[in-house]
């Protein structure tokens, strides 16, 4: 991990609005795979989108178990586990409703 996303800054934090497409993309992305190979490869967690049953639970799921997608080996998944961003693309889902 580089130190410039290690210390949060401003050219690696993502807003609100892209976590929740990337939630939104992760569910489409999930009934396409459906069952069989080849697989496409998930922003967030396997873990938390095959569990999930809306973009905003995804999210929820995602900052109750934020180590699991900081360890991740893929830069994009530690992008979205960061815990005040998670937080703020929930306050900003709930909104929108």
């Amino acid at each position: 991990m580089t130190d410039l996303m290690k210390h949060g800054t401003a050219a690696f934090q993502l807003p609100p609005s892209a976590i929740i497409s990337a939630a939104e993309a992760d569910l489409r992305r999930r009934e396409r795979n459906g069952g069989s190979p080849p697989y496409e490869h998930y922003a967030f967690h396997r873990k938390h989108v095959r569990k999930a049953l809306s973009a905003l639970d995804l999210i929820e799921r995602a900052k109750a178990d934020v180590g699991i997608g900081q360890r991740s080996s893929k830069r994009g998944t530690r992008l979205l586990y960061r815990p005040d961003a998670l937080e703020a693309a929930l306050n900003e889902g709930r909104a929108r409703k």
